[in-house]
C-alpha cells in the first residue's frame, strides 16, 4: 500500500476517541455532590483587601493619566510642527506664484510693445506710400 502525505501525521489506522474515553471536565466543583459524597469542602480563596485593590487601581490610573498627558504633549507638538510646515509651504507657493505672475506680466507687456511697434511701423509705411500703390 502506498503511503500518502498526511499533514497531521496521523497513523493510518486512526480512529477518533470514543465519548466514553473523554477525560472529566474541569470546572467549579459541585459542593452539593461533594457534601453528599462525604468529601470536605475546599475553602474559598481569601479576597484581596479593598485598600490593596484601590492602591493598584489608583496606581494604574495614575500611569494611564501620565500616558495620556505624554500623548497629548506629542499631539500638540505635531500640530505645531504641521502648522509651521503648512505656513512655510504656503509662503513658498505664494513666492513661486508671484514670480510666475511677474514673468507672465512682463512677457505680455513685451508682446504688446512689439505689436504696438509693428503697428506704428505699418502706419508710418502707409503714410509714406503714394495713393494708389498696393500695400
Amino acid at each position: 500500500m502506498a503511503e500518502t502525505f498526511d499533514p497531521f501525521a496521523l497513523p493510518s489506522a486512526f480512529e477518533p476517541v470514543g465519548a466514553d474515553a473523554l477525560p472529566a471536565l474541569r470546572g467549579r466543583p459541585n459542593t452539593a455532590k461533594a457534601a453528599s459524597a462525604g468529601q470536605a469542602e475546599r475553602p474559598a480563596p481569601l479576597p484581596l483587601p479593598r485598600s490593596h485593590t484601590g492602591d493598584v487601581t489608583a496606581a494604574r490610573l495614575a500611569t494611564l493619566e501620565l500616558a495620556v498627558a505624554a500623548l497629548n504633549a506629542r499631539l500638540d507638538a505635531l500640530e505645531e510642527t504641521t502648522e509651521a510646515r503648512l505656513t512655510e509651504l504656503e509662503d513658498n507657493i505664494t513666492a513661486r506664484l508671484d514670480d510666475q505672475m511677474g514673468r507672465l506680466v512682463r512677457s505680455v507687456a513685451t508682446m504688446m510693445d512689439e505689436r504696438r511697434r509693428a503697428s506704428n511701423v505699418d502706419a508710418q509705411a502707409a503714410s509714406h506710400r503714394r495713393p494708389g500703390m498696393p500695400r
